[in-house]
């Protein structure tokens, strides 16, 4: 049985995590949005965001902004509720995992595109 310290932690922890996927979450949506505009260009524009292929680029980018800023609050105040639900259960640790990879493999992939 964990006593309060040990709880006042575990609470600390993860609102740490929490905030730093809202962090990161914040992060990769722009990074999101610019992976969609490189891998869009080199097919159907002329390698750059300005020029002739700037209307098409600037509706990619208004198209994708809103889904993922929606994601970003559901994701956020969804997991807010969630960990509130599950506290220091195997659940709310793999809802952690999952988050911290979806995010990662976004910064990752904007990374190497």
């Amino acid at each position: 049985m964990p006593n309060n310290r040990q709880k006042m932690q575990r609470q600390l922890t993860v609102i740490l995590l929490w905030l730093t996927s809202a962090v990161v979450g914040l992060i990769a949506i722009p990074q999101t949005v610019d992976l969609a505009l490189n891998i869009y260009l080199p097919f159907w524009g002329d390698y750059v965001n300005y020029g002739s292929s700037y209307r098409g680029s600037l509706f990619i980018r208004q198209f994708l902004v809103v889904p993922l800023a929606t994601l970003y609050v559901a994701g956020i105040i969804g997991g807010a509720e969630y960990h509130t639900r599950n506290f220091n259960t195997p659940r709310s640790w793999r809802f952690f995992t999952i988050t911290f990879a979806i995010e990662g493999g976004l910064l990752l992939l904007a990374a190497i595109l």
